[in-house]
């Protein structure tokens, strides 16, 4: 499944995420976060919890930002967070 990442800033409006990854596989984009969180753990002792999901036929938007958002909630329980 493609991925076409989307970020939801404090504001609660969904944009496009950017900085580059276009669409690109939804395995491909785990890993690029976590190894950014890998990297900013290292770095400076704080990492970053991300909830990915990608958009499933029939979905609408806000469809696909509620797993999302349940996805970033199941990182951050996980991480202890």
């Amino acid at each position: 499944m493609i991925a076409s990442p989307f970020c939801r800033p404090a504001t609660g409006r969904s944009i496009p995420a950017q900085g580059g990854l276009g669409a690109a596989e939804v395995s491909d984009v785990e890993r690029r976060f976590e190894l950014i969180n890998r990297s900013l753990r290292s770095a400076v002792g704080a990492g970053i919890s991300v909830g990915l999901a990608a958009l499933a036929g029939g979905e609408t938007l806000d469809d696909v930002l509620a797993r999302a958002d349940a996805a970033l909630l199941a990182t951050k329980q996980a991480r202890g967070a």
